[in-house]
């Protein structure tokens, strides 16, 4: 392990503690030796609980040696690092925690927010780096050429902001949120805390950049599944674009400008994903005061921020919230948002308009939302299970799919909707009033599928949006309509 290795990554480490949630876990961590006569004499004083292991640590006792020599010790939190009088380690890197050298260090000694101190039989071969805290030497101790303390004076006063019951709820936010998925530990007052900074945050830029959060918004309405796949697609690209411009020279001068960029889109469009969420939320409810954007911003802040709290969904919707709200923000940025001044999307019909005579047109009939869908997919689906008990006995659910493809294609093709359709008196009908051929059920079909990818989101779109359209619905150009009681559906 060279030392330029070592400094840049004790920089790397040291960034991300003042940038992002410390990654320290609460938990006292012991490096183990993996002999029995070894397990006899632990290193540190505390046992470590087994829910949370060090990332990375492997030890060994030489045989017919009284020395204990470990390999590298890797440590994130936990309690403070004790090699003893008579024990030995290669490379030691540790950050959120103490150390205390009384033996042999071979390699080179890296801390990260921590304190050093080296005894008077204390030996390191190379170093240390320490960064954000301090070198005690012992008389008698022996350092390595040119060790380097960065204290944390040096990032502007720190030492007082990094109290440690602030280190300390540090460590409970990973331990607590980050090792149970999710972004806000509730338990935790620090984590109430920044939330609340954040959500004034989103609001200052809700008021700042009204026009870019406004069109943001109107995309997610009118196009959520493009929006998503350009997030996707934006990420992936955007990856690639840091690697080629860190990697060359002249790329440096661009590298600060692409990164603001890409926060600009992350902030934006997850201020445009909060109001849509408190809008929709006062769309579905009839509470028409979320309907203002600074209201709506607030309130979908707050109801996202109670999924954050839910172990491992908290950090799927977190997951899902960034692509969706940075595809939104490139598409409108790229001017692909086609709503006119009315609000309405080009070659859309209103969906409250009034039920007619037989003699209305398909497509100006009333829009069907998520539950009367959701409760003839229902009845599709008891039908379909049925008949695959009936046909396989023995497998029944390995050409459930395969059926359940075909059984659509087939109703959607021969009469624009299912048998549970037909219960409900409901239809599938083309923006544009032509009928529902096989390419546009076989792209409805397929879109389906991708609706259901995240979590069936695509499906509840259906109830949010303002079209009454899921996302399969807007990739074909579709909507579900009740037709009149008048209206044979056979």
């Amino acid at each position: 392990m060279n030392r330029l290795f070592n400094h840049l990554a004790a920089s790397v480490l040291c960034t991300m503690f003042f940038v992002l949630p410390p990654f320290a876990q609460d938990a006292e961590t012991t490096p183990a030796p993996l002999t029995n006569e070894a397990l006899a004499t632990p290193v540190i004083e505390k046992e470590a609980p087994t829910t949370s292991p060090p990332i990375s640590k492997r030890s060994s006792k030489r045989r017919g040696s009284s020395r204990t020599t470990y390999d590298d010790i890797v440590m994130v939190g936990g309690a403070p690092v004790s090699i003893k009088a008579g024990e030995s380690a290669r490379d030691v890197v540790v950050v959120g925690s103490d150390v205390d050298i009384d033996g042999s260090v071979q390699g080179e000694l890296v801390v990260v927010l921590g304190n050093v101190r080296i005894g008077p039989n204390g030996r390191v071969t190379e170093g240390p780096v320490i960064v954000g805290g301090g070198l005690q030497t012992e008389p008698g101790a022996k350092l390595g050429l040119n060790p380097t303390v960065i204290g944390l004076g040096t990032f502007g006063g720190m030492t007082n902001i990094l109290t440690p019951s602030l280190v300390n709820a540090s460590k409970r936010w990973v331990a607590e949120g980050a090792f149970r998925i999710r972004p806000i530990p509730h338990a935790l007052p620090l984590a109430w805390i920044v939330s609340a900074f954040v959500l004034g945050f989103f609001v200052l830029i809700g008021l700042i950049f009204q026009r870019p959060v406004s069109a943001t918004v109107a995309i997610l309405d009118e196009k959520p599944g493009s929006a998503l796949l350009a997030g996707l697609l934006t990420g992936f690209f955007s990856v690639l674009l840091l690697l080629l411009l860190f990697i060359s020279l002249v790329g440096w001068v661009l590298l600060p400008f692409v990164i603001c960029a890409l926060a600009a889109f992350f902030v934006v469009g997850k201020v445009a994903v909060y109001r849509y969420a408190g809008q929709v939320l006062g769309t579905q409810t009839g509470m028409r005061f979320l309907q203002n954007p600074l209201i709506a911003l607030i309130v979908g802040t707050l109801l996202f921020y109670l999924f954050y709290t839910v172990p491992v969904l908290g950090a799927v919707v977190w997951l899902m919230v960034v692509p969706l709200g940075i595809g939104a923000v490139v598409m409108a940025a790229l001017g692909r948002n086609r709503s006119t001044a009315t609000g309405t999307t080009a070659g859309a019909v209103p969906s409250d308009v009034p039920l007619g005579t037989s003699s209305t047109p398909p497509v100006l009939l009333p829009r069907i939302g998520f539950w009367m869908r959701f409760l003839a997919t229902l009845l599709d689906f008891a039908l379909i299970g049925i008949l695959m008990v009936a046909v396989f006995h023995k497998d029944p659910p390995r050409w459930f799919l395969l059926a359940w493809a075909l059984y659509h294609l087939v109703f959607w093709t021969w009469k624009g909707t299912t048998v549970g359709g037909i219960i409900l008196g409901l239809r599938i009908v083309r923006i544009d009033g032509n009928p529902i051929n096989l390419p546009v059920a076989v792209v409805r079909l397929l879109g389906g599928f991708f609706s259901a990818a995240l979590f069936f989101l695509g499906f509840f779109w259906a109830g949010w949006s303002q079209d009454r359209q899921s996302w399969h619905d807007k990739i074909a150009g579709t909507v579900v309509v009740r037709t009149p009681k008048s209206t044979p559906l056979l």
